[in-house]
């Protein structure tokens, strides 16, 4: 027998869900932003250098794969089928989001 999720449980896990999808969008934007705004350094090298942007295109290569499976194994692993069924629609909705910031990010690195 299965333990599904109560009403109260879903509540504050769908909260913290938009929470964290407002947040990253937001830290989407200051990202292209700060990319854009840097003083671009002319070569690879000297952009290495400047550890606020590697931690930016850090945290855009690794954070929302943790945080994806953080939300499907420890958030929402109790709920039934139909409600995981829309968390994954989610998930590839955020991956394709995902992706296009990393691709962006990429695209601003001198090469």
């Amino acid at each position: 027998m299965t333990e599904t999720l109560s009403v109260d449980e879903i509540s504050w896990r769908r909260w913290l869900t938009r929470f964290v999808g407002l947040a990253a969008f937001l830290f989407a934007v200051y990202s292209v932003r700060r990319f854009l705004q840097s003083d671009f350094p002319t070569s690879r090298a000297v952009f290495v250098e400047s550890w606020d942007l590697m931690a930016i295109l850090f945290f855009w290569t690794f954070a929302p794969a943790v945080w994806f499976f953080f939300e499907y194994f420890f958030l929402w692993y109790r709920a039934d089928e139909k409600f995981l069924g829309k968390v994954k629609t989610g998930q590839d909705l955020a991956k394709t989001f995902w992706a296009a910031v990393l691709a962006t990010l990429l695209f601003l690195i001198p090469k």
